[in-house]
């Protein structure tokens, strides 16, 4: 396997360090045509964990986005990748969609963080779409190894951890946002499917199941500590 060991200049992931930065420092250096699955990819782009991965390494994957706003701008930004307008969940369907705009959309708010959205201005605005279960992606996909799954759904990690069970391959490594849902029962969860927490930084918590060497690095703000949901 041939390897690119020079760090990007840009990284796209939210805070400091990016989130895609501390993917790629700990687990990932050198990792050449990967692959990956991004729930709540967004527009493709903007605070993306994957999207780096797909430019300077040759990963593929698969971008999963619930809002038809943000899934029009991600087909003009992520043509490469296999782009799909549905959500994940614990069941296989359709399920209301609070398409709240500006990243914030989600299929079950946390009632302050829903109180938060609507004192900034936010606006209810629920939609039907589809939804699937993560093993009924990777059965309906015919996907043999996943890298990167990169879960950014404001609320809803549970459900779609929840639809993880059964599943015949399950992702290497995890990145998901804890704030909402809580650290202690994700942990729980996902220690149930073989997974062990690595390490949290920000709002975001790492895991893997061991089948990849990772690092201890966090950048020059360090380890930090655990976001709750008054932080939000």
């Amino acid at each position: 396997m041939s390897k690119k060991s020079t760090k990007p200049t840009r990284f796209y992931g939210q805070w400091r360090p990016h989130t895609d930065e501390v993917l790629w420092e700990n687990y990932f250096q050198g990792k050449q045509n990967g692959f990956f699955v991004d729930c709540g990819a967004g527009n493709g782009t903007g605070w993306s964990n994957c999207y780096i991965f797909e430019k300077e390494f040759g990963w593929t994957g698969i971008n999963i986005e619930a809002s038809p706003s943000s899934y029009s701008e991600l087909l003009g930004n992520r043509p490469d990748a296999l782009n799909i307008h549905a959500g994940l969940s614990n069941k296989d369907g359709e399920e209301m969609f609070n398409d709240m705009g500006g990243g914030s959309g989600s299929f079950k708010h946390h009632p302050k963080h829903l109180k938060k959205l609507l004192g900034f201005g936010k606006l209810n605005n629920y939609i039907p779409v589809q939804v699937l279960t993560f093993r009924s992606l990777v059965s309906k996909y015919q996907l043999e190894e996943i890298d990167l799954f990169s879960l950014d759904v404001e609320g809803f990690e549970l459900q779609i951890v929840e639809g993880m069970k059964g599943s015949k391959i399950f992702p290497n490594v995890i990145c998901l946002e804890h704030s909402i849902s809580g650290i202690d029962k994700l942990t729980e969860m996902l220690s149930e499917l073989g997974y062990h927490l690595d390490f949290i930084s920000f709002n975001n918590a790492y895991f893997s199941n061991g089948d990849t060497e990772k690092r201890e690095w966090y950048g020059e703000t360090g380890l930090q500590a655990k976001f709750t949901i008054e932080g939000i």
